[in-house]
């Protein structure tokens, strides 16, 4: 018969051995594999509808590997301090979209829309509830809704314009990370009204 003492050891060890298991399957597991899908190509007969997978990408998860696989490779590439910019085009020559990598990570990302096909601001509040913060453009009428626990953010001009990716975080974080990049700030702009005389 087992003594109590020898009955101890073995409860430990099978703890043990059960934890380090536990450790194993939570942490030891494979890493996460980005599903490559087809890279949309841009048909400049049709712009108004989806024309790109900035949808997939995930800020802080995917790498600049994954992203090129997801969105294809870039028409450009720049750099600003520690951060790389993937440029890529949209089906209007003026505008850019772009993915911003640091340290091998994508950090955030910056999507043009020209369609319906990201929605209303209605039917994101209806997934994902009342926004956490709205801004206002310094130099445009365009306004921010920010959905920090979720990791994005869209423009509206009456309809959805941009939606930008990024790692969740508070909204302190969010404005001082992001104010000078979408060039926003926290108050509504004071709009200067013209009045024209006509001529006497």
């Amino acid at each position: 018969m087992l003594s109590f003492r020898k009955k101890l050891l073995i409860f430990i060890g099978f703890v043990f051995l059960a934890s380090i298991a536990l450790v194993f399957l939570l942490f030891g597991g494979k890493k996460e594999e980005v599903k490559t899908p087809e890279v949309k190509k841009i048909d400049k007969n049709r712009p108004f509808e989806d024309y790109n997978n900035m949808t997939l990408l995930k800020p802080g998860v995917h790498t600049e590997e994954d992203v090129r696989k997801i969105l294809g490779n870039p028409k450009n590439t720049t750099k600003a301090g520690d951060k790389k910019y993937l440029l890529y085009d949209t089906p209007f020559e003026d505008f850019r979209n772009f993915a911003v990598i640091r340290n091998g990570k994508l950090e955030y990302a910056l999507e043009n829309v020209f369609g319906n096909y990201r929605g209303t601001i209605g039917d994101y509040r209806r997934g994902y509830g009342q926004e956490s913060a709205v801004y206002y453009e310094t130099e445009d009428v365009g306004e921010w809704h920010v959905f920090l626990k979720h990791g994005f953010a869209i423009k509206t001009l009456g309809v959805i314009r941009e939606v930008f990716y990024f790692i969740p975080q508070d909204e302190n974080l969010f404005f001082n990370n992001f104010s000078e990049e979408l060039e926003i700030q926290k108050e509504a702009p004071q709009r200067q009204i013209e009045y024209i005389s006509p001529e006497p």
